[in-house]
């Protein structure tokens, strides 16, 4: 039936016909950014195949050589508080200890993927690829802070 998705819905069919692909385009863009793999095929997009897998392995691979996120760590013995510098993404988080830091630039880390999930399109054309490639990394960890700290390495 052509026209019948609204967006929200899962996408639990195996086939979307064009209709839907554009009803639907902000919602898929944003799926996709949280781990759906879609591979288009005749015009039709269907479910994850071999090959797909397999570029998406090469892609962590590359990421996870190449693109780790490297928090900066600050004490100001002057101000008595700590810093987190998250420069990949340009953010930072502050507190009177350590703890207190990490967990600051987890909410902030957290505020930046909700509004990058918000505007999607804008981001996926205004950030650079680098950049794109840190947030897939921040995506994946499910907006668990037990794994945000993990691939931060605090």
């Amino acid at each position: 039936m052509q026209g019948d998705l609204k967006a929200g819905e899962k996408l639990t069919r195996d086939k979307i016909d064009l209709l839907d692909r554009k009803k639907l385009f902000s919602y898929i863009n944003q799926e996709v950014y949280k781990g759906l793999e879609i591979i288009p095929q005749n015009g039709i997009i269907k479910g994850q195949s071999r090959e797909s897998r397999k570029k998406y392995e090469i892609i962590d691979c590359i990421s996870d050589k190449y693109f780790k996120l490297s928090p900066i760590v600050i004490y100001d013995e002057e101000l008595k508080d700590w810093t987190i510098a998250l420069d990949e993404l340009n953010l930072f988080g502050e507190g009177a200890t350590y703890v207190e830091a990490v967990e600051n630039l987890i909410d902030c880390i957290l505020d930046y993927e909700s509004y990058s999930m918000e505007q999607i399109e804008k981001i996926s054309r205004a950030e650079s690829l680098e950049n794109q490639l840190y947030l897939r990394r921040i995506i994946s960890c499910n907006r668990d802070r037990k794994r945000i700290r993990e691939e931060l390495g605090l």
